[in-house]
């Protein structure tokens, strides 16, 4: 279910049809409010349609990247050699896989829901809509024999919108990453396996067949290991190209929230403000917590070498184990620079950009009624 709603459902020609009309749609009128403000080069009129100008932008930028980040995912998957875990070892393995995808499908269901409440409550609200929608006001102020067309179809693709640019972008994130983390899991338990069958035999038992079983799973693990690095390295790589770009619309929406709040009180009903912002931070925290659980799930991976019997092994495996230990301290991490890891500093980040956005958009707000007066 996750895969065709997040994946393959834009595969198909209707989608692909209605997300182009979207995006043309969007960009005309981006386009025209740009002019508009260029001619009057009024601060107030920007602090009108701060929140909707944003959106679409973000928008914009969301569906212009989709069909890269999709592609993105298909090759992470393509890649990942799927393993039959339909066997009496690996049960409880394929247990914890299951609880994991049914909660990525509870939190992706949650996320429509949540979606689609704050559509409504986001289009509903009839009055003044054309004072604060970029959509509205242009066909009312030039085409009002359309008005009520316009908003008609101001919210049937209001939640589209939404879904394209806000919910779809982080579960793609974290869909790829749950390809490797089901991985990982599989590995932690071959590495707790590698003694299998021979757990109880005595040391002076223990010939060179055992050695040599050992040495070859031994070197498996490190051979999976140092793929997942890889695979982690490379979905970094593809992905820091957008990740400036997403986190840039993604603080200027912050801002066209906070200054639609300030500029447009008693206009805006604090509902609709309050819908996108949980859906924000939503997703926000979908996405962030992928990330941070990857990178949880290093210790579980050397918690589990650590745990290992390996002091009957012969040298050589030894060395391999030390190697491999070595390795296990270095965390799976998609880190895109410095400073920027996919995980709860970055929410922290995020969050702050929005209490900035508060304080400047207040700010703004003053500016604007000094202007006016």
């Amino acid at each position: 279910m996750c895969r065709f709603l997040i994946v393959d459902i834009f595969e198909t020609k209707i989608v692909g049809c209605i997300l182009v009309a979207i995006l043309l749609d969007i960009l005309s009128i981006i386009l025209i409010q740009t002019y508009f403000f260029v001619e009057r080069f009024d601060i107030n009129y920007l602090l009108t349609f701060a929140l909707s100008y944003t959106m679409m932008l973000y928008a914009t930028v969301a569906i212009l990247f989709l069909p890269d980040a999709r592609n993105n995912v298909k090759s992470t998957i393509k890649k990942i050699e799927m393993r039959d875990l339909n066997t009496k070892t690996c049960k409880p393995v394929l247990e914890k896989i299951r609880k994991e995808i049914f909660l990525e499908t509870a939190n992706l269901l949650a996320h429509i829901i949540l979606g689609v409440v704050s559509s409504v409550l986001f289009t509903m609200h009839n009055e003044n809509v054309e004072k604060y929608e970029c959509t509205v006001h242009v066909w009312t102020n030039y085409f009002p024999k359309w008005k009520n067309i316009s908003v008609l179809l101001y919210r049937i693709i209001f939640f589209p919108t939404v879904y394209v640019s806000i919910i779809n972008p982080s579960h793609l994130i974290k869909y790829s990453l749950l390809q490797i983390k089901f991985q990982v899991y599989v590995s932690i338990h071959q590495i707790e396996e590698i003694n299998l069958g021979y757990e109880d035999r005595p040391f002076s038992r223990l010939d060179s067949q055992f050695h040599e079983m050992v040495s070859k799973r031994l070197l498996s693990c490190i051979k999976l290991h140092l793929f997942y690095y890889g695979l982690i390295r490379e979905i970094e790589k593809r992905t820091t190209k957008y990740l400036f770009v997403f986190k840039t619309v993604s603080i200027l929406l912050y801002f066209g929230l906070t200054i639609s709040y300030f500029s447009q009180k008693g206009v805006l009903p604090i509902t609709c403000l309050t819908s996108l912002i949980s859906l924000s931070i939503f997703s926000g925290a979908t996405v962030t917590r992928s990330g941070q659980e990857l990178e949880n799930l290093s210790d579980d991976v050397y918690m589990s070498l650590v745990n290992v019997k390996w002091y009957h092994w012969n040298e050589s495996n030894k060395r391999n184990y030390l190697i491999f230990l070595t390795n296990a301290m270095k965390p799976f991490k998609l880190k895109y620079s410095q400073n920027v890891s996919l995980n709860y500093k970055l929410a922290i980040e995020l969050l702050q950009a929005f209490f900035s956005a508060i304080s400047i958009s207040s700010n703004l707000k003053n500016v604007g009624n000094k202007t006016q007066i």
